[in-house]
C-alpha cells in the first residue's frame, strides 16, 4: 500500500506541476481542461487509495468544484462530483461493514449521519448531470 501510495502522490504531484506551468499559457477553455483532467486524476487516486487519504478526495473535490465555477452546466464535471462522492460513501460503508463490532451505537449513528450528507451532495450531483444530458 506505502508503495502505490507513493507512486499516486507522485504522479499527482507532477500533474499538479505541469498543470501549473500550462495554466499560465493556455485559455480559460484548455485551463478549464486541465481543471478537470487533475480532477479525474485526484479522484482515481482516492479510490486507488481506498479514501484513506483524505488529501485526495479533498483536492479532487477542489478541482471539480473549480471547473463548476466556471461553468456550472459543464456534463463530466457533474457526473464526476457526484461520483467522488457516491464512491467515498461506498467505501466507507464497505469498511464499517467489515467492522460493525468496532463502533459503539453513537459512533454509528453519527457515521450514518455523515454518510446521508455524502449521499445527499452526491444526488445533487448526479441529479444535474442527469438533467444536463437529457437536454442533450
Amino acid at each position: 500500500m506505502l508503495n502505490n501510495l507513493l507512486l499516486i502522490s507522485t504522479i499527482v504531484y507532477i500533474m499538479f506541476s505541469h498543470n501549473i506551468i500550462l495554466a499560465q499559457e493556455k485559455s480559460t477553455d484548455e485551463t478549464l481542461r486541465l481543471d478537470y483532467n487533475t480532477a479525474v486524476w485526484l479522484q482515481r487516486a482516492s479510490e486507488e487509495t481506498k479514501y484513506s487519504e483524505e488529501c485526495f478526495f479533498d483536492v479532487a473535490k477542489h478541482y471539480y468544484i473549480k471547473v463548476l465555477t466556471q461553468d456550472s452546466l459543464h456534463l463530466l464535471a457533474n457526473y464526476g462530483l457526484g461520483s467522488l462522492y457516491h464512491n467515498k460513501v461506498v467505501y466507507l460503508q464497505r469498511n464499517i461493514d467489515k467492522n460493525i463490532n468496532n463502533y459503539s451505537d453513537d459512533e454509528l449513528k453519527k457515521i450514518n449521519s455523515e454518510l446521508v450528507e455524502l449521499l445527499k451532495t452526491s444526488t445533487m450531483y448526479l441529479a444535474k448531470y442527469q438533467e444536463l444530458k437529457e437536454k442533450k
